[in-house]
């Protein structure tokens, strides 16, 4: 319940907190993305179950951003601003806020998923929107050519960053 939340919200700093550069280092963000999902959903369905529909919608707006994450990263755009990542608290800021909303009953809990799950929605939505109309540029090989093919490909994309790349420059996993 609460105390499993909460340590896990202290030290999910600490094991990210190094370059993932070894081998099984790649298993680290999807254990910590299930961890997440699972301490937010629990905690609502132990503290108010009615509640559990507000913390799918943080689940899905934190999905959402991950996803975009992943896409940035697959399409060569790095990741995205640091700005973003504190905004949204990082997967350890996420998981203690709703740790400190169950610890205060059963409206806290409420009232801050839903406000928690439509704030974060805006902003991750907002600026993904932004970023993918004003920056983004379909690779070579996504786009149906029409009329005769180029002499030479060409592509906007930056070179690929590594996740650990991107670890270790924004030092959030998120």
């Amino acid at each position: 319940g609460l105390a499993g939340a909460g340590v896990y919200a202290l030290c999910a700093g600490l094991a990210v907190g190094r370059p993932l550069v070894r081998r099984l280092d790649w298993v680290v963000p999807p254990i910590f993305r299930a961890a997440e999902y699972a301490a937010i959903t629990i905690l609502a369905a132990q503290v108010v179950p009615a509640s559990v529909a507000a913390a799918f919608g943080l689940v899905a707006a934190t999905a959402y951003h991950h996803y975009d994450t992943v896409y940035r990263l697959r399409g060569g755009y790095g990741a995205p601003p640091r700005a973003l990542v504190w905004l949204v608290l990082g997967h350890e800021g996420r998981v203690l806020l709703v740790t400190v909303l169950a610890a205060l009953g059963a409206t806290p809990l409420r009232v801050g998923l839903v406000v928690t799950a439509g704030v974060l929605a805006a902003i991750v939505l907002t600026e993904s929107i932004v970023f993918w109309v004003r920056g983004a540029r379909p690779d070579i090989d996504d786009v149906t050519p029409v009329g005769p093919a180029p002499s030479a490909p060409t592509s906007s994309h930056r070179p690929l960053e590594t996740a650990a790349a991107v670890s270790d420059r924004t030092g959030d996993s998120s």
